[in-house]
């Protein structure tokens, strides 16, 4: 079996609608992201980066993707 990509990960979050987009404002975002095991993760991007508080430590997890794909990243002015 071979594990899936963290994009093919998020892809699967938005196509079972486990990303929900909490707040959006002008350098602020933040979402709960239903994980594969229920636990609801928050992610967001604050200050001009993306975290999250899942397990995988890293800026590229499959929540962080995902709400990636759903947002524009503010402009720096």
């Amino acid at each position: 079996e071979s594990k899936m990509s963290v994009e093919a990960k998020a892809i699967r979050i938005l196509l079972d609608r486990r990303l929900t987009v909490m707040a959006v404002h002008r350098d602020r975002i933040f979402a709960e992201v239903r994980g594969s095991t229920d636990r609801v993760h928050h992610a967001r991007y604050l200050r001009g980066r993306w975290t999250c508080d899942c397990e995988s430590k890293s800026n590229r997890c499959s929540h962080l993707v995902a709400l990636q794909c759903v947002t524009v990243r503010p402009e720096e002015s």
